[in-house]
């Protein structure tokens, strides 16, 4: 019985991991872009005039094991939402080149 709780603990806890992360769509129109975040229950959608953005920009980190880690990210009034994250610089600067000619 003791092996079962565990496995529903560990169950729970990955659960509630995967499900507290949100869907990221980032759209645009002529004007201004569109950012919609969505989890199971709900969904949160940012709207930022294509003039106030300032461009995405590429943060280098180091993961848990000491390695490079790239992430590319969008800076709105009062959120930072991350687009690409990884390991493998040049891909990351070939997202970020993609990204930054899609908002432009």
């Amino acid at each position: 019985t003791g092996i079962i709780l565990v496995f529903w603990l560990v169950g729970m806890g990955g659960a509630s991991h995967v499900f507290g992360t949100p869907l990221i769509r980032v759209s645009r129109d002529e004007s201004r872009i569109l950012v919609t975040e969505r989890w199971p229950t709900r969904r949160v959608t940012h709207v930022v005039a294509l003039a106030s953005l300032s461009p995405p920009d590429l943060h280098v980190g180091k993961d848990d094991d000491g390695d490079p880690y790239f992430r590319i990210v969008l800076v709105l009034p009062g959120r930072d939402i991350v687009l690409h994250e990884g390991h493998d610089h040049e891909t990351a600067e070939l997202r970020l080149r993609d990204i930054r000619a899609a908002l432009a």
